[in-house]
């Protein structure tokens, strides 16, 4: 019974330590998604951008921007995806988890 509690104890304890440390991320990413187009996003956040690419989907262009990794262990960049007006389309925290954004960019990175 002392061993389950010990157990129980320690995985609440990680479950609280890996929720902190995301947390900073997560509020990073809605900073990027709160810029109200492609230009701000640029000049604002200059500094944690690692690629800015032009991706043609469906006869429709649009710009994809690469964050650096918002969250510790993240197995992929954190993405944004503005239409040809400059608005806010599409996003990912962490594109390397996000099926979803796998599957409806497929082919972004020029693969």
């Amino acid at each position: 019974m002392k061993s389950v509690l010990v157990v129980s104890g320690a995985f609440s304890l990680l479950i609280f330590v890996s929720v902190q440390l995301d947390m900073p991320g997560a509020r990073r990413f809605g900073r990027y998604c709160s810029h109200p187009d492609l230009r701000t996003v640029l000049v604002a956040e200059k500094d944690d951008i690692t690629a800015t690419l032009a991706h043609e989907r469906g006869g429709t262009n649009y710009t994809i921007v690469v964050f650096k990794p918002c969250r510790h262990l993240a197995s992929g960049p954190a993405v944004l995806v503005f239409d040809a007006g400059g608005r806010l389309y599409d996003k990912s925290l962490d594109e390397g988890d996000d099926s979803r954004f796998q599957r409806e960019w497929r082919g972004w990175r020029g693969e």
